[in-house]
């Protein structure tokens, strides 16, 4: 004998023919609410958990989770459903899932990983209450129209769950703002749209449609357990068949749902690439849903079921579109960790596409290095220095010859008639007084504490200009070549006054943005966010990290963090005048006077490729390196752009004798660019030099 429910014995006015549209109205407002937050979440809960975690093995736990936890919420809502009716049933469910969203950001501040499932947990209540929302969407529908209704609550989850994939790079924007840690902005704005829908589902569901459908007469058990669909199954073949295909299906999304974001972002997709790929996955999920409830009409459930996995196998086959060999890369990578890097990325652009690779750590008590993650790229920031310098003349505000006393009268008394010309080429003759803070010994003899005295404090640009007038002078102006770290923060003040901007303001607006760098800053404290590898040192004493490296030592001489990515897009945009006109490009890759023993230009310098062109000579890569405190980088480029790369290890040696990584460095560079040779017959690498910078040696290719 079936029970009837608790909510039929009270009498609920019958609100008319109208009151299903009204039903459907508020469910799809609801339904695009709750799709938003569930889009916002789907692939930053796996990046999340494998953050948490240190471990990318465990990401398919936030859907395991998440679809648990709907699971588990399925009957306790429906039960409430039976006795209180659809309106406090759907709200109760999404301020489950609100208290999920709230846990799970408290879990990733606090890094415990069994409370962050907990939440993924709650959080899946969301997805109980998604499924529960079409039921509702039949209680008051007429007959003829029930399956419509229902679809149209399935086809309205499109909206936001399409959206809500779209917005991780905005949510991670909004964590940054609140202080956040990484990937919890997503869950922030699904714990907003959550709190949304249950005000729209507990203001709008009056009357209750349950309640008005049991007024009406309809028979609905109120207690639904488990054991009734068992039963089910035993009796019904069909039943074991279709629960068999929907079971095998979800398997499929959500094993694509898990691991796609985890190996986009671990081949070098940025967040908003995952979010695109997401939102067009669901997108798949939800908008066709009509069409394929046409199909099953038109050609049966069965031959539906069996065609459609063909789209997924089809999808899986699709070749890559890199027409260049990645395999000496990768080795070449493996090498340099093998030679001492702790993790190191590279981007490299060829023939048909750019390939992200990483290898090593990017921390040894932590994870795997991905070719998203960002490292300091020290002094290749200079050609971004150079390049608002270059925008400065470009805009008629300076030229070459523009001197310091122009700009910023009395900075460097006696030596005022330097011009910006001879600071970016170096043959100012201004000396270097960042190395006084460090320790005056051979280099192969510093320790630890040595660096961290040095690199840890808080440095302005006006001590290291200081540090640098206590200085003798090189030699006069123009007449000689001498790498200086000081030359560029004087140009930082500089660009600093003419704007009256910051120089981390102004990197930002007039390099990242046009550029499409969008991982990079020009950092200013020991505080990096976001995931970066972190610095290490090979000392006498052993590896040790170097946590709290502070980039206002070097300011705009080398304080950028990026990804292998941004930088390829950075000389990308600028070889190909997305940042600066043509000749004023031409000028930063003319070495002239005596820049030209160095072979450097402004911010620039040059070196003979492992490729012919054409005519038979040697290629020239235009580029720069960089010598951080436990980082080393590297970025070079063809004068057209079409191919360039870029790469970054930590884990720089401080011992003069053992494996130098910096050799390994080279020779990935070397294979980088033979991987991308017009033609099959590559050059013996040139012996020439290219000056390093930080004071790291030169850099052979």
């Amino acid at each position: 004998m079936t029970e009837t429910s608790t909510a039929s014995t009270a009498q609920t006015p019958d609100p008319g023919p109208e009151f299903q549209r009204k039903v459907l109205t508020v469910l799809a407002l609801g339904q695009i609410l709750g799709g938003l937050g569930t889009g916002a979440t789907l692939a930053l809960g796996a990046l999340l958990v494998t953050e948490v975690s240190g471990s990318s093995a465990v990401s398919g736990l936030a859907a395991t989770m998440n679809t648990l936890g709907a699971a588990i919420m399925a009957i306790p809502l429906a039960r409430l459903a039976q006795r209180r009716g659809r309106r406090i049933s759907l709200t109760t469910g999404a301020l489950v899932a609100v208290a999920g969203a709230a846990v799970i950001v408290a879990a990733a501040a606090l890094n415990v990983f069994p409370l962050l499932l907990a939440g993924m947990g709650l959080l899946g209540s969301g997805m109980a209450l998604n499924l529960q929302s079409r039921f509702a969407a039949t209680d008051v529908a007429p007959a003829r129209t029930r399956a419509r209704d229902l679809s149209l609550i399935v086809w309205s989850t499109t909206v936001g769950s399409v959206v809500g994939p779209n917005l991780f790079g905005p949510s991670e924007t909004l964590g940054r703002v609140l202080g956040l840690p990484q990937f919890t902005g997503g869950f922030v704005i699904a714990l907003c749209a959550q709190v949304l829908g249950a005000i729209v589902y507990f203001i709008g569901l009056r009357p209750d449609p349950l309640k008005v459908a049991l007024s009406r007469g309809e028979s609905v058990a109120s207690t639904p357990s488990p054991a009734g669909g068992f039963t089910l199954l035993r009796t019904v073949p069909a039943a074991r068949r279709a629960v068999l295909v929907v079971a095998l299906s979800h398997a499929v999304m959500v094993g694509l749902m898990s691991m796609t974001p985890v190996h986009l972002t671990t081949h070098g997709a940025t967040l908003s690439v995952v979010g695109l790929t997401i939102s067009l996955h669901v997108a798949g999920m939800y908008a066709l849903s009509p069409v394929f409830g046409w199909l099953a009409d038109k050609l049966g459930r069965a031959a539906t079921a069996l065609a459609t996995p063909a789209f997924a196998t089809g999808a899986a086959a699709a070749p890559s579109k890199i027409a260049f060999n990645t395999a000496g890369i990768d080795a070449a990578l493996a090498n340099l960790v093998r030679d001492g890097a702790v993790g190191v990325t590279t981007s490299v652009v060829g023939p048909g596409g750019t390939y992200l690779s990483a290898a090593g750590k990017r921390d040894l008590q932590k994870d795997s290095a991905r070719p998203q993650d960002r490292a300091r790229i020290a002094s290749i920031t200079k050609a971004m220095i150079a390049v608002l310098v270059m925008q400065c003349i470009e805009a008629g505000q300076w030229t070459l010859r523009t001197t310091i006393d122009q700009v910023t009268p009395g900075l460097y008394p006696g030596r005022g008639g330097v011009t910006v010309a001879q600071l970016m080429n170096h043959t100012s003759g201004m000396p270097d007084g960042i190395y006084s803070l460090l320790p005056d010994r051979e280099w192969y003899t510093w320790t630890m504490q040595d660096l961290e005295a040095a690199v840890v404090p808080y440095h302005s640009e006006q001590e290291l200009v200081e540090l640098s007038r206590r200085l003798p002078w090189e030699f006069e102006p123009g007449t000689g070549w001498s790498y200086s770290n000081v030359g560029y923060v004087v140009l930082s003040m500089l660009l600093e006054a003419a704007t009256g901007s910051r120089i981390q303001d102004l990197v930002r607006d007039r390099v990242f943005k046009p550029a499409k760098m969008q991982q990079s800053r020009l950092e200013e404290s020991t505080l990096v966010r976001g995931r970066y590898l972190l610095p290490y040192g090979k000392f006498q004493a052993g590896l040790a990290p170097l946590p709290l490296v502070n980039p206002s030592i070097f300011s705009g001489a080398g304080g950028v963090y990026a990804t292998a990515e941004d930088i390829t897009d950075f000389t990308g945009a600028l070889m190909t005048g997305r940042l600066l006109r043509k000749d004023l490009v031409d000028a930063m890759v003319t070495p002239v006077g005596a820049a030209q023993q160095a072979r450097y230009g402004y911010g620039l310098y040059l070196i003979n490729g492992p490729c012919r062109t054409a005519a038979g000579t040697p290629e020239v890569l235009i580029g720069h390196d960089g010598a951080g405190f436990g980082t080393r980088a590297v970025s070079f480029t063809t004068r057209d752009a079409s191919r360039r790369m870029a790469l970054a290890y930590t884990g720089r040696s401080y011992v003069e004798e053992g494996p130098d990584p910096d050799a390994a460095m080279n020779a990935a560079l070397i294979a980088g660019f033979r991987a991308t040779c017009p033609t099959s017959a590559p050059t013996t690498p040139a012996s020439g030099k290219g000056p390093a910078s930080g004071g790291a040696g030169s850099l052979r290719l």
